[in-house]
């Protein structure tokens, strides 16, 4: 075959070189039709591609970056119309926009995951009681049984909460999970009893289906540090600090957990932040 004959014509290798494929995925569209060479030497079987088909593979390698499949690459070139081109792209633009809604609201939970951490680094400092307003918070809460005491059944609770989500999309991860306490003990003064167990919703974009509310108000805040095992004593200090300032609790506490042992296997690094709903005694 002459110069002039193989002018404008490439083997693999060179198409390979010049589009950073591999051989290997140039054969693979060769043998599902989807780019195949043009040109055979009659004398030597070599295979060329020519210039104009290049065009073509231009096109592959942009719908291959955009997420398009080799079966979509088929249709698309045993369809090739103008309006089976604009569905197929219209189709490809709905699933991109899709995962980006997804992607970003994973990027929302992660800067609250992020911020949540960085103010538990901010609460080690705290060793006294405060007092907040909090804002109405959306729960979704599993009350407990008498019997199964959380503290024993801790993920038997969480699977029965994950379960009753009418969300397939919840993943529990450190700060999404949080305890109600018995307003009659704290009131007696006595280790508090669990009345339930609740999905921070707040943490998720979408709504929580059989939701509850924890309604706002003055809060008598502090931040255990450590395992469960030892909470008496933050509660001995958080009620002593009540009766010295004249409040009265007016509803069942929280323990909100903000770091747990999946975050951190330092047992000194754990924090419980206990919420109990409080009033001005009336003297």
């Amino acid at each position: 075959m002459s110069k002039a004959t193989l002018e404008n014509k490439f083997k693999i290798g060179e198409v390979s070189k010049m589009y950073s494929i591999p051989q290997s995925t140039l054969r693979f569209y060769d043998k599902k039709g989807i780019f195949q060479p043009e040109f055979i030497d009659e004398n030597s079987n070599y295979r060329y591609y020519t210039m104009e088909q290049l065009i073509m593979l231009d096109t592959i390698k942009f719908m291959r970056k955009i997420g398009f499949s080799v079966k979509d690459i088929q249709d698309y070139i045993n369809n090739l119309t103008l309006e089976e081109t604009q569905k197929l792209l219209q189709a490809k633009l709905t699933d991109l926009q899709t995962e980006m809604e997804a992607i970003q609201e994973t990027a929302t939970i992660l800067e609250k995951k992020v911020a949540l951490i960085q103010f538990a680094k901010q609460l080690r400092e705290q060793n006294e009681v405060t007092y907040e307003f909090i804002p109405e918070r959306t729960i979704h809460v599993v009350n407990t049984i008498p019997t199964m005491n959380p503290k024993t059944h801790y993920s038997l609770y969480v699977r029965e909460l994950k379960n009753s989500i009418p969300l397939n999309n919840v993943d529990f991860f450190t700060g999404d999970i949080g305890i109600v306490t018995m307003k009659e003990d704290l009131r007696l003064k006595r280790s508090p009893q669990y009345k339930g167990i609740f999905y921070l919703c707040d943490q998720t974009t979408h709504q929580c289906e059989g939701e509850t509310k924890l309604p706002a108000g003055l809060f008598a805040c502090y931040p255990h540090h450590g395992s469960q095992d030892t909470m008496d004593h933050s509660y001995k200090k958080i009620l002593s600090d009540l009766d010295k300032r004249n409040y009265d609790i007016i509803g069942d506490g929280v323990e909100l957990t903000v770091i747990d042992k999946y975050a951190t296997k330092d047992q000194s690094e754990l924090i419980t932040l206990i919420q109990i709903p409080i009033k001005n005694r009336i003297v």
